[in-house]
Order: C-alpha cells, then sequence, then structure tokens
C-alpha cells in the first residue's frame, strides 16, 4: 500500500485480493484527503457489504470478507460512498 500510495497524488485506494474463498483488503489515503474521509471507515463501509469485518487508522486500514461475488458491485460502491463524504 504505502508503495501504490507513494506514486499517486491525493488519492483514496483500496485493493483487494481473492485467496480461496476469502477476500483480503486493505485501504489508504495520500495526503491532503479531506479529513471527512477516514480509511477505517472506508474499510467497515467495504468489509460489511462482503460479510466481513475491517477498521484501521485514517490513513490505512484492513480487513476481509467472503462475499466474493459480490465484490465488482461493492467496489463500484466506493465511488459514491466518498462522494456523500465529501458533500456532507
Amino acid at each position: 500500500m504505502d508503495q501504490v500510495k507513494n506514486k499517486l497524488a491525493e488519492s483514496i485506494v483500496i485493493l483487494a485480493v481473492i485467496q480461496g474463498d476469502k477476500i483480503s483488503l486493505v485501504s489508504g489515503l495520500t495526503k491532503g484527503i479531506p479529513e471527512a474521509i477516514h480509511a477505517g471507515d472506508l474499510m467497515q463501509f467495504v468489509a460489511s457489504q462482503l460479510d466481513g469485518k475491517g477498521g484501521g487508522r485514517r490513513d490505512m486500514a484492513q480487513g476481509g470478507g467472503t462475499k466474493i461475488i459480490a465484490l465488482p458491485e461493492v467496489m463500484s460502491s466506493v465511488f459514491v460512498w466518498v462522494k456523500e463524504k465529501l458533500i456532507n
């Protein structure tokens, strides 16, 4: 995650890896992202939709889940979540 963040300017990053029947997730924020966005909150939002758990710090979080079939739709929902956080 740190290597990805170091290559990006003002970004919200979420990565997912499927291993067997489980999904491993990590999220991170680069510097300059508004305080309304919290990587731990984002991870809880994503992992809960994948029948999993997650959390962490403002700048980096980890989680996982098992509902692999839902992963594409859940990843797309991140855009809506971020937009709502920035508007409110």
